[in-house]
């Protein structure tokens, strides 16, 4: 059977033999396509398998996408493939550690005698932030409210608590980042 009578089996009939088939004869291909996007974008080692899983999980769960008239097998399985990698980056840098982890946002007595420097750039971070943002913040760290309370307390929509949330903490976390280097 050819890669794209393999893949229409595995997708009319969620045929798994044809998707072993399928999969002991195109792992090495897609193997090296991870390795040489890793190579080019700078994956670690663990990495890599983590984007090879993912790609085995997609061949599985999408081919309900795959159309031989756009292509054959092997073409569209480097796509999933790019798009795995694309993803793994995307989400690795979005996951990123940040500076405000681990630090108390409220800036209560104790972390002012702990982190002195912290607590001041804190304060001064939150007075830079508009009213709304500012208000935002503190209700959802301080008083550890949901999204949608917040929301239906200042009569804001969900989505717009969460944009100015999020913009306030990139706020907080870019003069956070720059107070504490400079010193």
């Amino acid at each position: 059977m050819s890669d794209d009578q393999l893949l229409e089996a595995i997708q009319k009939r969620r045929d798994l033999k044809a998707f072993q088939i399928l999969y002991d004869r195109m792992s090495p291909a897609i193997r090296a396509w991870v390795w040489t996007y890793s190579r080019r974008y700078g994956l670690a080692e663990p990495d890599e398998d983590d984007v090879y899983s993912d790609v085995t999980f997609r061949i599985l769960k999408s081919t309900r996408a795959y159309d031989p008239a756009l292509g054959n097998a092997s073409c569209y399985l480097y796509g999933l493939t790019r798009h795995a990698v694309f993803t793994f980056l995307r989400n690795k840098s979005r996951h990123k550690a940040r500076p405000l982890e681990g630090v108390d946002l409220c800036a209560r007595r104790s972390s002012e005698k702990e982190w002195p420097e912290v607590a001041h750039a804190l304060r001064r971070g939150l007075a830079k932030l508009d009213r709304r943002g500012r208000k935002v913040v503190l209700l959802r760290v301080e008083e550890g409210r949901s999204l949608k309370e917040i929301a239906s307390a200042l009569k804001m929509t969900v989505r717009q608590t969460r944009t100015c949330y999020h913009r306030a903490v990139a706020r907080l976390r870019r003069v956070l980042a720059h107070k504490l280097t400079t010193q």
